[in-house]
């Protein structure tokens, strides 16, 4: 991607957030997780009024709670599995019962398909809502979990085409499961048109709407 296109990337996610909610400026983002180049496991960047945290699931988990109750950020981002561990410990630690322990408005969770279970222990830990976000490396946001259905996704038309095809990769009707294929609508750095991602789905007569049923979340 350019410069220019991967701000547009990160503006679009940006703009799914705040389906959920009005986001603070400057805003500070804490994501849980991912792969952090540092030795410590923690990375932290700065960008024209934007602060993010990365933090590694590999560095104890009372470590990564003291780094979010020190940076207070406004969303955490992450997958599911590594902040359910989180809540876990936060549960353990009677932390939950704190409101002024986290200042939080979204908890975004990405990577991974979302089980009811973890969403409650997730929103009971951190004392927020949270948003289901598909994601993937070849377009960013692909969709974001309606707020009034979190069953359903709005796909993101300003970023992608979603296309739910059979294994010949003729188009399916809606309603019907198939192969999830994307096209990029801004990265001309390096096109991807009719992208398969591996995974499956189905659209919904609404076409501004979809369900996903992912295998690997990105």
């Amino acid at each position: 991607m350019s410069r220019g296109e991967a701000l547009y990337r990160r503006l679009l996610l940006f703009a799914a957030w705040r389906r959920f909610g009005r986001l603070p400026f400057p805003l500070r983002i804490a994501d849980v997780g991912s792969w952090v180049r540092s030795d410590s496991g923690v990375e932290v960047k700065r960008r024209a009024g934007v602060s993010v945290v990365r933090i590694s699931i590999a560095i104890p988990v009372e470590c990564q709670i003291e780094l979010l109750i020190r940076r207070r950020p406004h969303v955490i981002s992450g997958y599911p599995t590594a902040l359910e561990i989180l809540a876990g410990a936060l549960g353990a630690q009677a932390l939950r019962a704190s409101p002024t322990a986290f200042s939080s408005s979204l908890v975004a969770t990405r990577g991974e398909l979302l089980g009811e279970t973890t969403r409650r222990a997730i929103e009971s830990a951190f004392g927020c809502r949270v948003g289901d976000f598909y994601n993937c490396e070849e377009v960013g946001n692909v969709a974001w979990e309606c707020p009034r259905d979190p069953k359903t996704l709005h796909v993101n038309t300003d970023a992608c085409i979603v296309e739910i095809v059979d294994s010949e990769g003729n188009p399916l009707p809606a309603g019907v499961e198939g192969r999830v294929l994307v096209t990029n609508l801004y990265n001309c750095t390096m096109p991807f048109i009719r992208y398969a991602l591996h995974e499956r789905g189905i659209l919904l007569p609404d076409e501004n709407a979809a369900t996903a049923a992912a295998g690997a979340r990105g």
